[in-house]
């Protein structure tokens, strides 16, 4: 009976340790529990030849409960659609090559800052001009889901001129986008 005692505290202690484990160092999973958060892609059914480029449609994706739920709608969206999404006419500039994109996020102040490693040689067309719309569309439709988010702003690397220069949008002194503290 002791032994049965014992085992059964021990268990209890591995599972609640390893819930605070993932907990102090993922900042992702809360608990068994899943919640429901939307992307968004392309989509060549309803917005057939791409005749509006900054025009993007919801998919919906079931995901582990998450404290970091900026972080886990980007990885989500940064993986692209799925074959059944694709199927259905659902299209992005993010696959199984973007996955790895996202370096950090965060949220302040109602402004998302989303900081990418280096994707210039990764999608190279997001920096055309229909491109740099559905990639940014993309982005900020995912984000403003969340009623903390009313803006977002990006970097490259923690530099947010890198990233506006290669959307061909440049920086310029009076404009707080290109401003580095916040990535840091």
């Amino acid at each position: 009976m002791k032994i049965k005692i014992i085992s059964v505290l021990v268990g209890i202690l591995i599972g609640v340790f390893a819930g605070w484990y993932v907990n102090q160092n993922e900042k992702v999973i809360v608990g068994n529990e899943t919640i429901v958060l939307e992307v968004f892609f392309g989509n060549s059914a309803m917005n057939p030849n791409s005749i509006d480029c900054n025009k993007v449609f919801p998919v919906e994706r079931e995901v582990s409960k998450t404290e970091g739920v900026a972080r886990v709608v980007l990885q989500e969206l940064f993986n692209g659609p799925t074959v059944a999404e694709e199927d259905r006419g659902y299209n992005s500039l993010f696959s199984e090559k973007t996955s790895a994109i996202l370096k950090n996020v965060k949220v302040q102040n109602g402004i998302a800052y989303v900081d990418l490693y280096d994707v210039r040689g990764i999608i190279p067309n997001a920096s055309a001009s229909c491109g740099s719309a559905h990639f940014l569309a993309s982005i900020h439709e995912t984000l403003k889901q969340f009623p903390t988010v009313r803006d977002v702003r990006y970097a490259i690397n923690g530099d947010p001129a890198v990233f506006y220069d290669w959307m061909q949008f440049g920086c310029n002194s009076t404009d707080t986008v290109c401003d580095p503290t916040p990535f840091k």
